[in-house]
């Protein structure tokens, strides 16, 4: 894991230690091999993004706008490789993407409530392709994808004055929204000469 460094350099600075954003990520690899022919690895990566000035902070740098920040993102994969003899392999996959947001912002002025962003995005992938060398000059891929998502959106947004300093309506946004997709694809590359190779193919979805 690694964290950023930016909130000491703001204490050396002295711009306030709720003002500087955080950052961190954390990576895990593990590979494991039965045999020759077989390797499995799985694969995770986190990153979070924080950042909470508070009112007192805002009215000492200027700022219009005060609150809490996080954000979460994350990919998890674990993917199986399969040795065909000496012209052919197989990859199968799986793999795991989500982003989480939590925020809330307040306009520094008034105190009141400016914008909130509850929200959530996750999408699981299932992948397969294969690899089949005829010859030195002619190699085919062919495989599949099927991809579902699952997003939450729960937000919040104050309605702006317009010109003449009258208030819109505010906008609140509660859904959550499900898809599927599948895809098929096909690939060939030819290695016309040393010096020259095509690929053509092609995909559905």
């Amino acid at each position: 894991g690694r964290r950023s460094y930016i909130d000491l350099a703001a204490k050396w600075f002295e711009i306030g230690t709720s003002c500087p954003p955080r950052y961190g990520d954390y990576q895990g690899k593990v590979v494991f091999r039965p045999d020759a022919k077989n390797t499995i690895t799985l694969l995770a990566l986190w990153g979070d993004d924080h950042n909470h000035p508070d009112r007192e902070a805002a009215e000492k740098d200027d700022m219009i706008y005060y609150g809490r920040q996080a954000i979460y993102e994350r990919t998890s994969g674990l993917n199986w490789q399969r040795l065909w003899g000496t012209r052919g392999f197989s990859n199968l996959s799986l793999s795991l993407v989500g982003t989480s947001f939590q925020e809330d912002y307040k306009e520094t002025n008034t105190g009141l409530d400016l914008l909130s962003n509850h929200s959530g995005e996750t999408s699981v992938k299932v992948r397969n392709v294969n690899t089949f060398s005829f010859n030195r000059r002619h190699t085919v891929d062919v495989g599949f994808e099927v991809k579902t998502s699952a997003d939450e959106f729960n937000n919040y947004y104050s309605g702006p004055n317009d010109a003449i300093g009258q208030n819109a309506a505010d906008m609140k946004v509660d859904k959550r929204l499900r898809s599927s997709k599948l895809g098929l694809f096909l690939n060939h590359v030819w290695k016309f000469s040393p010096r020259i190779t095509t690929t053509v193919g092609g995909r559905y979805d």
